[in-house]
């Protein structure tokens, strides 16, 4: 009877195993993008770009989830199917979005390396200026005096001084308050029931009137 090495027939799959584990190894891209606008102290989301933004892209090559020099590798950068930047270890970029941009800012990546060209394709949301009421009574006119704040997103300020503030109710303007822009103060009268209306808030940039923001809220006495 011929005996059968059980030690090798185990040893055939686990080496199958090991090497379709190495084979997987492969190269991958951590991506970081940031655009210059303006957000709220208190925002903890990440800033979008709009038209006219500046965004700062940058990568790191991953292998096998570890970081790997690109000393002496091409770097290509593309938005759509325009080159906008070339170099050696080229890990970052800076690109203003044109006015005529339509839908998200398609990327791509092309590094030149010892084993051949890897390459990355990814999408940066381009998002329009937004504006935020915010109405701690949710909608409901209470007796007295009623606060709200509009909050500008997006804008492509550094400061809220560069942008203007106009206030609506209903058809009729109204103003702000004027050491804060920002904050109205609505008051309601005693004897007013039953009463709706439209609080709208536009913001705008002062050198730019195009970049507009507006945004809406009803609001109604609480019986």
């Amino acid at each position: 009877m011929k005996l059968i090495n059980l030690k090798k027939i185990l040893l055939i799959p686990l080496l199958l195993f090991s090497f379709s584990f190495v084979a997987e190894a492969k190269d991958d891209f951590l991506i970081n993008w940031k655009a210059s606008v303006y957000v709220p102290f208190f925002y903890t989301g990440k800033a979008l770009p709009t038209l006219g933004s500046k965004i700062e892209v940058s990568f790191e090559l991953l292998h096998d989830d570890q970081i790997v020099s690109l000393k002496g590798r091409e770097v290509r950068w593309f938005i759509g199917n325009k080159q906008v930047a070339k170099g050696p270890n080229l890990k970052k970029t800076i690109y203003n979005i044109p006015g005529e941009q339509t839908g998200n800012l398609a990327i791509r990546l092309e590094v030149s390396g010892p084993y051949g060209e890897v390459n990355k394709v990814f999408t940066i949301p381009v998002t329009s200026p937004k504006v935020v009421i915010e109405d701690k009574n949710q909608g409901i006119l209470n007796k007295g005096n009623n606060n709200y704040l509009a909050w500008p997103y997006f804008f492509n300020v550094k400061k809220m001084d560069e942008l203007g503030f106009t206030w609506q109710i209903d058809e009729d303007r109204t103003t702000g308050k004027p050491d804060q822009r920002n904050a109205l103060d609505l008051n309601v009268a005693k004897d007013v029931n039953d009463y709706n209306s439209e609080l709208s808030a536009t913001i705008q940039k002062l050198n730019n009137l195009l970049e507009i923001g507006r945004k809406s809220i009803n609001l109604k006495t609480n019986k």
